[in-house]
């Protein structure tokens, strides 16, 4: 699944993409007119995001305010889920803000991975890699 990046300046962002903590002045490292490989989608608060290697090369969620997405089937192998953000309301929003995921197996099924992958561990690098590399093929 591809997905063009349209601005990379959370100040282009609608209302609604926005989220809690965003800054006007944020300038993702994306680049417009750039397609992505979109590895993963989530519903975060009230943001629809996706997950993509940025142009530095780091995975991460990015707003879908930031990019294009044609009409496409989405890839065989995702898989969907409902977090627990799903429930979360008040002040449990800012400890669960995820409300679903879909993408890879591993995404989806392990709540962590995603942070593990952010925070450099071995292990879920060779899956992201892995994944990638799998995404990638024609």
């Amino acid at each position: 699944m591809w997905a063009t990046c349209i601005t990379n300046r959370a100040a282009d962002l609608a209302d609604h993409q926005r989220g809690r903590t965003w800054l006007e002045a944020t300038t993702y490292h994306l680049t417009p007119g750039r397609g992505y490989l979109v590895l993963g989608m989530s519903v975060t608060e009230t943001r629809l995001m996706i997950f993509a290697l940025d142009d530095t090369e780091f995975p991460g969620f990015y707003p879908a305010g930031l990019f294009d997405i044609a009409s496409q089937p989405t890839p065989a192998r995702w898989m969907f889920a409902v977090r627990d953000g799903m429930r979360a309301s008040g002040t449990d929003v800012w400890a669960n803000p995820v409300q679903a995921v879909w993408g890879y197996p591993e995404l989806v099924e392990d709540p962590s991975h995603y942070t593990r992958l952010v925070e450099g561990e071995a292990a879920a690098r060779d899956v992201f890699q892995r994944r990638l590399a799998e995404a990638n093929l024609p």
